[in-house]
């Protein structure tokens, strides 16, 4: 886990693309781990997802996304998104 010493949410939102992928991909992530949570709301990451993915060699799961998936679903939505991460890969 990290925190990345960022105090606020819309401190969060200031960041810029690579220290996003600094701060996600410098956590120290276990090696057996499957996933990566990126649980903050507030970070900018729908862009960056394939590239999180890549860099970290896992799927990466963030608060927005699987908010927006998990909606989607409930409305029956089935399709697949090719660029928002493993998550949305799959129909």
């Amino acid at each position: 886990m990290t925190s990345g010493d960022v105090p606020s949410g819309e401190d969060a939102g200031r960041l810029d693309d690579e220290q996003v992928v600094e701060l996600v991909a410098g956590g120290g992530h276990p090696a057996e781990a499957d996933v990566v949570l990126v649980p903050d709301t507030a970070l900018h990451t729908v862009r960056l997802l394939p590239r999180l993915e890549a860099e970290l060699g896992r799927p990466v799961l963030t608060a927005n996304q699987v908010s927006a998936w998990h909606g989607l679903r409930l409305a029956g939505w089935r399709g697949k998104a090719d660029d928002l991460g493993t998550l949305f890969a799959a129909p």
